[in-house]
């Protein structure tokens, strides 16, 4: 029963994936005498019972016949507008880049600043 008492949270703190080597280990680690036959006997009288890992799936058949699509991400995508364009006309290049850089809004002429 004492033994039972650090088995079952170290169980819960493997989140049910240790069985009993494991749990033999840890409990070995923590200055508790204890053997493994041990272990996996209390650990199957109580009901804890680990969870396996799932085993690989494969899902991607890469040496499959058909075509292989292009792949699209990699080309360049086209510059559909840039801040140039938007500021077309007779606007001079110094405001251009003025406007570009600038992150804030000028203050509003009509508001007073208190």
């Amino acid at each position: 029963m004492v033994l039972l008492a650090h088995v079952r949270p170290a169980f819960k703190l493997s989140n049910g994936t240790y069985g009993s080597p494991r749990m033999t280990r840890e409990l070995q680690d923590d200055g508790r005498p204890v053997g493994r036959r041990r272990t996996a006997w209390l650990m199957r009288e109580n009901g804890l019972v680990a969870r396996q890992k799932r085993r690989f799936k494969r899902t991607t058949d890469s040496e499959h016949s058909w075509p292989v699509a292009p792949n699209l991400p990699s080309r360049p995508l086209p510059v559909t507008s840039t801040a140039s364009t938007i500021l077309q006309g007779d606007t001079p290049p110094s405001i251009i880049k003025a406007r570009c850089s600038s992150k804030t809004e000028p203050p509003n002429e009509q508001m007073p600043l208190h």
